[in-house]
């Protein structure tokens, strides 16, 4: 019992859940714009009051038509106008409103059970006064010293809701008669707007209305420490104004200002300031102090220094400014004559030794190229005054001197012989002057020397720059020897097949620059490591560069090899190497392979030859008396089953177009002589084929929808290509495939099989039937759905497991029991019958498939009702009126209800006598309410 007490609290949210929600007491309310749902019927029989009224707006005396929207079929209406009259029994009253105001109205609405709902609509009726307002005020006192308190009163006409003041001070306020106090001096404008919701707005404005005057004077007094003195001069102002100021407004006379009370201030420039203080307060009036500050500019000193201030020339020193009283720009003159700084990293050069104004380098660089004393001048100013110093012979430069010196390397070796000398003179020497011994000079600093003529040489090297010099010679330093040239060589490897190629080293000694090559076979000489030209007579003309070369023998033979060796002084051998290379001719052995090596006629066969030892040409012979490819992709005829040579197809594609068994010859062979032949008996069949006969079978041939078939082939001839065309717009290309068909029909099946040989196509006439599983469907929306079945449903699919297909979204099913006023959750086993009513959720859109009862033989379906409210079911498969549908039970219904699911809501009530033409539709549900039991019978079996 609780279990279901909980079942249909449940179903009452969840199916009025856009309406309101269920009460302790199992009442339903509800605040979504209608007034409060009363629900006194089972299953949600609900009455929810609501109204409209027009017009809502108008002036006074208004006329306003009330009509009743309520939703529960009320028969009693209590209404309430919100200006202290009220009416009862009018469903749609008419109300005079006779005063200006803003009215609250309300319905209260009783069904016939007696359930009651009110709906309250505030501020709904605004009745406007006939005469506009007009704002006005007056205010005590409008003149005063600050702070001044004063009492606004409002003068204004018509009927006022709401006050709003701007006081021109900042300040406002929101009540009808406020008072304000003016803080500050000065003259104020006041703005009142008055505005009612009947009446609309007024504004007054009154300008400088009030007039406030200070209550004080400040005199504005302060003190300058100092009043003068040299830029950039730091100055403290002092405030020493009386009257009690609290706001202090400086300007320096400079173009900067401050506000604080006791300013300290900087002046960078030279010049006279007027400096003015303004001191005021919020009620006193202001006070102005000025006086004047004198800058003077300041006295520049000039003074520098130098690190180093003596060395060897060159001598690089850095100048640094130590001038004071803030100098800006600076003129340098060093005493050398000629060099002035450009840049702290560069120096240029400036006639006369100085470089003319700006100079604004303050810590140069400068390098002294030339030994001697030098005196150095600063002038040091900016744009107020100048200073100079001389300070004589300040930097003081002397003379580096030089100590020659040398290396070389190597000291000795074989003419030629390449020696590179280095100068490791010391003192900055320019310029170099070298006696290589041999009769050979230099004037480069590191010059490389090359000695020709075997001896012992002693080397003399000068080393100077523009002050001084220093000479070094050292005796026997250099030794050449004499070297005699030998020549020899080696070759690998010195036999095998041709082609041989022969990798040559030279093994010569004595330092030979230069190679002349014979090979021995009669016109063949490499040009460089990687190449080979030809030379008549087996020579190159020299130049031959060639010393390790690389040579392909080609032909057959014994290669006698002769190399001639040389150098640029004329001394030269020769090595002749009798029979050296020998090269013999290469046998091939001959072998192919084909694919496929049987098949029917035509078959077109790839031949792979497989033959060793790299042969260049190829002859083949098929066995079929004349056919040779000439190509991959193409077949020729050569008389006598063999084209003559040259034959270079070394895989060729050959088609057998009669049936038989061939033997297949290969003779290959390349350029040096080497031939290899096989021969294959019996190497390829050819087979003369029967034709293709299509058939094919299914299983199985009928069902219901959807209907998976398996589909056979049956073809003679050995088809490999399969077209089926099932017949309902789908095709496939496999030999034995699975198809389902969807859709009720009779379908007609053509299957179309071939190979590259033929092809052969059958069609079997509506070879596959399929059948529609249901005799009905019940629309499901999403939500909750009221629904019925029109007819008694087949054995078997009788139960509440039809359901099954919907996704319920874990709610039950649910059945209005009336005799026990309960709910009854139903499982899959519950019957399902015609007359009767069930809800059911689902998640979205969709459809339950049924079966009808076919047995011809049937006791027509009734349903016993009882007094109170009852869950029906409509039969049939065609809406009928309400007072036909409900023709059996006429004298003891009152009210009918039906739900709509797409739109999650009762449809309008169906009232006995008033609107009982009103259709009623199949596969729906109704609430019924019977004044008496009674027996309702269906429209159709």
């Amino acid at each position: 019992m609780k279990k279901i007490v909980y079942m249909l609290a449940l179903f009452l949210v969840l199916t009025f859940a856009a309406s309101g929600i269920v009460s302790g007491a199992g009442e339903q309310t509800s605040k979504a714009g209608a007034g409060e749902a009363i629900c006194d019927g089972p299953g949600g029989a609900c009455i929810i009051a609501d109204f409209i009224g027009s017009p809502t707006d108008g002036v006074a005396p208004l006329r306003v038509q009330f009509l009743d929207s309520s939703t529960g079929y009320p028969t009693m209406w209590n209404w309430d106008f919100g200006d202290g009259n009220v009416a009862s029994g009018t469903a749609n009253p008419v109300h005079i409103y006779s005063e200006p105001g803003i009215y609250t109205v309300s319905l209260t609405a009783t069904s016939i059970t007696g359930a009651t709902s009110t709906k309250v609509r505030q501020r709904y009726i605004i009745v406007r006064d006939k005469y506009p307002l007009e704002a006005d005020f007056l205010a005590n006192p409008t003149y005063g010293k600050a702070p001044l308190h004063v009492q606004f009163t409002d003068c204004s006409k018509g009927a006022v809701e709401e006050w709003r003041w701007d006081f021109g001070d900042g300040g406002t306020a929101y009540e009808q008669n406020p008072s304000h106090i003016y803080q500050r001096p000065g003259k104020y404008t006041v703005t009142l707007t008055v505005s009612s919701p009947t009446a609309g707005t007024s504004t007054k404005v009154k300008e400088k209305y009030i007039i406030v005057e200070p209550s004080c004077i400040i005199e504005a007094r302060f003190r300058a420490d100092p009043t003068s003195g040299s830029a950039p001069l730091t100055v403290k102002f002092t405030d020493l104004s009386v009257g009690g100021p609290t706001m202090w407004a400086w300007d320096f006379g400079d173009g900067t200002t401050d506000m604080v009370a006791n300013p300290t201030h900087v002046y960078k420039n030279p010049g006279i300031y007027q400096v003015r203080l303004t001191a005021s307060s919020q009620t006193c009036e202001p006070g102005v102090s000025e006086t004047t500050i004198k800058v003077n500019p300041p006295q520049i000193k000039a003074d520098f220094s130098a690190n180093p201030r003596s060395g060897e020339a060159p001598l690089t020193v850095q100048f640094t400014d130590l001038s004071t009283g803030n100098p800006t720009m600076w003129n340098w003159d060093f005493g050398d004559g000629t060099i002035i700084p450009a840049s702290e990293d560069e120096e240029v050069a400036c006639e006369g030794g100085r470089c003319p104004p700006p100079n604004t380098l303050q810590n140069p660089r400068h390098t002294y190229l030339v030994p001697g004393t030098y005196a150095v001048t600063l002038t040091a100013s900016n744009q107020y005054s100048s200073d100079t110093v001389t300070k004589t012979q300040f930097v003081t430069v002397t003379p580096r001197a030089i100590k020659a010196d040398f290396s070389a390397d190597p000291r000795s070796g074989d003419a030629p012989l390449t020696v590179r000398f280095t100068d490791l003179s010391t003192g900055n020497p320019t310029m170099w002057a070298w006696d290589f011994g041999d009769g050979a000079t230099d004037m480069v600093a590191n010059p490389t020397h090359v000695y020709t003529t075997p001896g012992t040489y002693s080397v003399t090297l000068t080393a100077s720059n523009q002050y001084t010099s220093d000479t070094v010679c050292k005796t026997q330093w250099v030794t050449v020897r004499d070297v005699s040239i030998n020549a020899d060589f080696v070759g690998n490897p010195t036999s095998g097949y041709a082609p041989l190629t022969v990798q040559f080293t030279d093994l010569s000694t004595g330092n030979p620059t230069k190679w002349l090559w014979d090979f021995g076979d009669g016109g063949i000489i490499p040009a460089s490591e990687d190449e080979e030209v030809t030379c008549e007579g087996g020579r190159c003309p020299p130049p031959n560069t060639l010393q390790n070369p690389r040579h392909t023998y080609r032909l057959p033979g014994t290669y006698t090899v002769t190399l001639t060796v040389s150098n640029q002084y004329g001394t030269s051998d020769t090595e002749v190497k009798q029979a050296y290379i020998t090269v013999t001719a290469n046998a091939i052995v001959a072998d192919f392979d084909g694919t496929p090596r049987s098949g029917c006629a035509p078959l077109t066969v790839q031949f792979t030859d497989k033959s060793s030892d790299s042969p260049t040409m190829w002859n083949w012979d098929f066995g079929d008396g004349g056919i040779i490819p000439a190509s991959t992709e193409e077949n020729v005829t050569c008389e006598g089953g063999a084209c003559p040579p040259p034959n270079t197809l070394q895989n060729p594609r050959h088609t057998y177009t009669v049936p038989g068994t061939y033997t297949v010859t290969l003779t290959a062979s390349n350029q040096y002589g080497a031939t290899g032949t096989v021969t294959k008996q019996a190497f390829i069949t050819v087979e003369s084929c029967p034709a293709i006969k299509a058939d094919f079978d299914g299983v199985p041939r009928s069902g219901e929808a959807p209907l998976s078939v398996s589909f056979t082939d049956r073809s003679s001839g050995n088809p490999t290509m399969w077209a089926w065309d099932f017949g309902d717009g789908a095709t496939d290309m496999i030999a034995n495939p699975v198809h389902t068909y969807t859709r009720e029909g009779k379908y007609t099946v053509t299957l179309t099989a071939s190979s590259t040989y033929g092809s052969d196509t059958i069609s079997k006439s509506e070879f596959i039937t399929v059948n529609t599983p249901y005799d009905d469907l019940i629309p499901v929306s999403g939500g909750w759905n009221f629904i019925s079945v029109p007819k008694k449903l087949a054995p078997g699919f009788d139960t509440a497991s039809i359901f099954k297909v919907i996704d319920s979204g874990g709610h039950s099913m649910f059945q209005y029991d009336t005799g026990k006023h309960l709910w009854h959750t139903l499982d899959p086993s519950s019957p399902i019958k015609p007359l009767e009513g069930f809800w059911i959720y689902s998640k979205g859109t969709s459809s339950v498939p049924i079966r009808y009862d076919t047995n011809p033989v049937q006791t027509p379906p009734t349903a016993y009702l009882k007094k109170g409210w009852n869950g029906i079911g409509f039969t049939g498969t065609t809406p009928i009126e309400a007072k036909f549908t409900l023709l059996s039970v006429q004298d003891k219904w009152v009210n009918c209800a039906g739900f709509n699911a797409q739109a999650q809501q009762y449809d309008p009530m169906i009232i006995k006598g008033s609107n009982d033409a009103t259709l009623m539709y199949p596969f729906r549900g109704y609430w019924l309410y019977m004044t008496a039991d009674g027996v309702l019978a269906a429209n159709a079996a």
